[in-house]
Formats: C-alpha cells, sequence, structure tokens
C-alpha cells in the first residue's frame, strides 16, 4: 500500500501536484470535490497516518455520491491504512 522506502520531500510534493493537477480536470459532484481537496491536504502530511485519515475524509462522499459498494472499499482502504498506520508506529518505536 505505501512505498517500501520513504518519499523525499521534493518527490512527495511532486506527486501531490501531479495528483491535484489530475483532479482538476475531472468533473466532480460538490461534496466529492470538496473530500478530495481535504484528503490532499492530509496528504500533504507525508505519513501513514495522515493517509488513512485522508481516506477516511472520503467514505462518506463516495457513498453518496458513487454508491454504497465504492464506501465500503474505500472504507475498508481507510481501515487497512489505520492498520498499517499503527504498525508503521509500532516498528519505528521499538
Amino acid at each position: 500500500m505505501l512505498p517500501p522506502a520513504p518519499l523525499s520531500g521534493r518527490v512527495h510534493r511532486r506527486r501531490l501536484q501531479a495528483v491535484e493537477r489530475r483532479l482538476s480536470s475531472l468533473s466532480l459532484p460538490a461534496p466529492l470535490k470538496r473530500a478530495l481537496t481535504l484528503a490532499l491536504r492530509e496528504l500533504a502530511e507525508g505519513n501513514p497516518a495522515a493517509a488513512a485519515l485522508a481516506l477516511q475524509h472520503l467514505v462518506a462522499p463516495a457513498r453518496e455520491t458513487l454508491g454504497t459498494d465504492v464506501g465500503e472499499v474505500v472504507n475498508l482502504a481507510a481501515r487497512e491504512a489505520k492498520e498499517a498506520a499503527r504498525d508503521a508506529d509500532t516498528t519505528t518505536a521499538t
């Protein structure tokens, strides 16, 4: 789910900018667009916990605009990311 080695700050910012450019060209429903904007802000932190939180912000808007099944998949991804972030914290703490 996450790259095996941490990305440099510059590479991380460039990837986020690329995602923002791609998203800006899409016609998205307002709730999903707001959630994606918030998720990108969370991702700017560049840590696994922020990635989990970013996915969590997308659950309700995805469910509302794209359907229950999509919302459940995003929710599952958010839970997996949260678990991975917890595992990463445990690994770095020991």
